[in-house]
């Protein structure tokens, strides 16, 4: 952590009026870009093959690319909120909940850097936080639907450059287009990658394997849905190319920073449907790229989080940051004088499931989560009866999770098991820090899309 982000902060926790000044004017700007459920193998992938995505592939080449970036949750709203406050996502009384993107006691990043003079943002698309991220304080937002993409991202951000927004900026570009997928692109884009066959619904094809399986058989079925993934990201991936040449010809990208990331992952087969919720490495592990203009192209190695993206976009800012969970990421970037500290990753999904990661084992407690099997997994997750389920695995010799070795190292894994029940502990808010009740409306949308089960686990629809 950098001198600078050392500053006592407290303004973080105690609101606006005591928020320090930084040390000189901060001129650069944000554009983050969040793909839901996009899959970490499937970025690493482009660096070898550009297609289907050539803009990400290419600022993935230029600037840097964090190998080894995890989320915080395996589900979209603890996800976000962990993103974009730079702390862990909390728990509520039923756990991980959908209150977590409202209650996460530290400020949002629009609401921060809005305090120091930047124009904010948002271009939601068709996502949950449609509805969920209507209480964040931004500026300026795209018109919110809970649904596929309608108002395209490009013009969208087309009408706010319009309008004459000023350096400096944070947008925010968050898409579920990925996440079933619920595609905007034509299906045409969609079957790029996939032979059309008549099973297949097209537009709006939801969790379309359903559909295909007892066509095709499994193994066909998982593979035409991964070519929806990958013609969508492609039809995405064209929005994004369109959506940095109209920074550019306003004259927006020389000061720019743009942060390529998810907040959670998606399992493609590997454990689970094609689902995310899991807590596995195929959620966990996150693409993760920062790029900006005269940087230094570089692989980075080392273990990081999505906590650690607020505290390094006010490091670069120079805007004074404590309190949170995260680090900044700069000295990992080379132009920083601090030191970026390695830690274990904790990430949490429904109620109190929870994991951690270190960079040698996994351990995975596992509490009522239900998940989402199909004839086309290659390893499902282990079965259990009820309670606590413990999942322990040799990262270095089994990175893809197949052999749980709990059983048989419970005495070695007491270290791990005793660690993730504290942080679970930390997460439970004070007494009088209960997480907001949902509205009727957010309760409709989850339900709508599958997460109900996540977001208020001990209650039915």
């Amino acid at each position: 952590m950098s001198p600078r982000t050392l500053v006592p902060a407290l303004a973080l926790a105690l609101g606006c009026s005591s928020w320090p000044e930084p040390a000189e004017p901060a001129r650069a700007s944000f554009l983050v870009v969040v793909i839901e459920s996009l899959d970490a193998a499937t970025i690493d992938a482009l660096r070898r093959d550009p297609d289907p995505a050539p803009t990400i592939a290419r600022l993935a080449r230029e600037g840097a690319f964090f190998e080894q970036a995890y989320a915080q949750a395996g589900w979209t709203l603890p996800g976000l909120a962990s993103l974009l406050t730079g702390r862990y996502p909390p728990l509520g009384e039923k756990g991980s909940a959908a209150g977590a993107l409202k209650a996460t006691g530290s400020p949002t990043l629009p609401e921060v850097l809005g305090h120091y003079g930047y124009s904010t943002a948002a271009f939601w698309g068709a996502t949950l936080a449609c509805t969920f991220g209507s209480e964040l304080p931004f500026q300026h937002r795209s018109p919110q639907r809970c649904g596929p993409s309608w108002l395209p991202y490009d013009k969208a951000m087309g009408d706010w450059i319009d309008a004459g927004v000023q350096a400096p900026f944070l947008a925010l570009i968050h898409n579920i287009d990925l996440h079933t997928p619920e595609p905007s692109a034509p299906v045409e884009t969609l079957h790029r990658f996939a032979d059309p066959h008549p099973a297949c619904p097209g537009r709006g094809t939801g969790f379309v394997y359903e559909q295909l399986e007892p066509e095709l058989g499994a193994q066909a079925a998982a593979q035409h849905v991964l070519g929806h993934y990958r013609g969508q990201l492609a039809f995405y991936d064209q929005a994004l190319e369109r959506m940095l040449e109209r920074l550019e010809d306003a004259g927006l990208m020389e000061d720019t920073v743009v942060v390529i990331t998810t907040n959670h992952g998606q399992d493609l087969f590997q454990h689970i449907c094609f689902d995310h919720g899991a807590l596995y490495d195929s959620v966990l592990h996150i693409p993760l790229i920062w790029w900006e203009a005269g940087t230094q192209a570089r692989e980075i190695h080392s273990v990081v989080q999505t906590i650690d993206i607020t505290p390094s976009i006010l490091d670069r800012a120079q805007i004074p940051s404590a309190s949170l969970d995260g680090q900044s990421l700069l000295p990992l970037l080379g132009g920083d004088e601090g030191i970026y500290e390695p830690r274990p990753v904790f990430s949490l999904s429904k109620g109190r499931s929870a994991s951690v990661r270190t960079p040698e084992r996994k351990l995975i407690a596992s509490q009522g989560l239900r998940l989402a099997g199909c004839a086309a997994v290659r390893t499902p997750p282990p079965k259990h009866s009820g309670g606590v389920r413990y999942e322990l695995y040799d990262l270095q010799t089994d990175p893809g999770e197949t052999v749980d070795l709990f059983d048989e190292q419970r005495q070695e894994a007491q270290p791990m098991v005793r660690a993730l029940e504290s942080w679970l502990e930390g997460r439970r808010p004070a007494a009088d820090g209960a997480l907001p009740p949902i509205s009727e409306q957010e309760r409709r949308a989850l339900q709508r899309r599958g997460y109900w089960d996540l977001g208020e686990p001990d209650e039915g629809p």
